[in-house]
């Protein structure tokens, strides 16, 4: 009966397919605020400009060199947790923006990992801003949208070295 328990609790946390369950077993609500620059930045990019999902952000502790994780239910709930302390104290704002488009291609989008080292869906981050392999955009279309100039104002998932 143990190892069921613990195989059941590392199955809920995998990327993969997940058991049915009725009611919202969310464990948070709402984006962060601390996330808004970086989940603009996904929008922007991204055509219609929205999420397919209802995708909660927030910070938590997580296990290893896991710095964000995706959980995705089969009913369609979906949430996203990153580590503070790799947030705060480690990550670049390339890293950041990175982080949260790996995390939303899994939440939003139901992307894998890729094993190409240039794609914002490799399981390692390196602060890759490669938005056109996600959404499919081309090149010309990327350029015009990097282009833009921005002001201050305005991802067993990513493991950092």
């Amino acid at each position: 009966m143990k190892y069921l328990l613990i195989a059941s609790a590392l199955w809920m946390t995998a990327c993969g397919p997940l058991p049915q369950i009725e009611s919202d077993p969310r464990t948070i609500s709402g984006i962060d605020p601390a996330f808004n620059e970086q989940v603009q930045a996904y929008l922007y990019y991204k055509p219609g400009n929205q999420f397919n999902y209802d995708i909660p952000i927030a910070f938590g502790e997580l296990d290893g060199n896991t710095v964000g994780l995706c959980t995705r239910w089969s009913n369609g709930y979906r949430q996203i947790i990153i580590d503070e302390y790799y947030w705060y104290n480690q990550a670049t704002e390339d890293q950041k923006r990175s982080l949260i488009a790996h995390e939303l291609g899994h939440c939003d989008l139901n992307r894998d990992h890729s094993s190409l080292i240039s794609s914002i869906m490799y399981y390692m981050n390196y602060g890759s801003q490669n938005y056109n392999e996600l959404f499919g955009i081309s090149s010309i279309e990327l350029a015009s949208k990097t282009t833009h100039t921005h002001d201050a104002s305005c991802v067993e998932d990513i493991e950092v070295e």
